[in-house]
């Protein structure tokens, strides 16, 4: 009976068995390439399930059509896509997120390791790239704080890789100064930005004032970010010996 049934159904056996086969192959190279794109392994990890979901997917339903269920078919399809669009609807900030992350890993406009700066709702986030995921990107600043960013911000603003070459970070330092004592101040520390500043033009600003002290902040260009924090420790030391 069962080589009976083998016979009768060979050709459609054989058809679920190379949609199967041809789905797998397709991955095998395709998780092949995603290691050779991506470094990070829960990035490999997601890329390659993502993938194997929807080839998988693919193969179920081409097996469906073939078996001649083409009446469960296109309910199979209508369900999944409700099922998508309620997803959607009801997790809308995390699908753009997804989505978003989509297109930053394809694009790669910056990759762990690098030092970023984004405009969000808090501000301007600087910081070196810890990680990248579908829905968002980890980013230590320079306070050794942990930023997470959602990838549908990033895609939806200006990015400013400072680890690219060419580019430049505005670095600053603030000092409080008894009102007395501003005018040789501003003196000091305009002639410690000139040695500091990749322009030899500084920028001096008075931040506060009150009763008795000023807050002024020096801010020079560097040529990179890497020596960010030494630079203004050089500041402060200059600073600290001129007085």
């Amino acid at each position: 009976m069962i080589l009976e049934y083998l016979s009768k159904y060979a050709y459609e056996i054989i058809g679920i068995i190379i949609a199967f086969s041809a789905a797998k192959i397709l991955i095998h190279v395709l998780h092949k390439i995603i290691d050779r794109i991506y470094k990070e392994e829960p990035l490999k990890n997601q890329m390659r399930l993502l993938i194997s979901g929807i080839l998988y997917f693919l193969a179920l339903a081409v097996s469906v059509a073939h078996l001649g269920f083409t009446s469960w078919l296109y309910p199979l399809l209508t369900s999944a896509g409700i099922v998508g669009i309620i997803i959607g609807i009801s997790a809308q900030a995390p699908l753009s997120n997804i989505i978003a992350g989509i297109i930053l890993l394809a694009d790669k406009p910056f990759e762990p390791g690098d030092y970023i700066s984004i405009l969000t709702l808090q501000g301007v986030q600087t910081g070196k790239v810890l990680s990248m995921g579908f829905r968002s990107t980890k980013l230590k600043s320079f306070e050794e704080n942990i930023i997470i960013i959602p990838n549908s911000v990033i895609s939806s603003n200006n990015v400013v890789n400072l680890s690219a070459e060419d580019k430049h970070l505005r670095a600053s330092a603030r000092f409080s100064v008894e009102k007395d004592k501003v005018a040789e101040a501003l003196e000091k520390l305009e002639n410690i930005g000139k040695q500091v500043d990749r322009d030899g033009k500084p920028e001096l600003l008075v931040k506060e004032v009150s009763n008795s002290t000023v807050i002024l902040e020096l801010r020079v260009l560097i040529p990179g970010v890497e020596g960010r924090d030494e630079i203004i420790s050089q500041i402060n030391k200059q600073y600290l010996n001129l007085n």
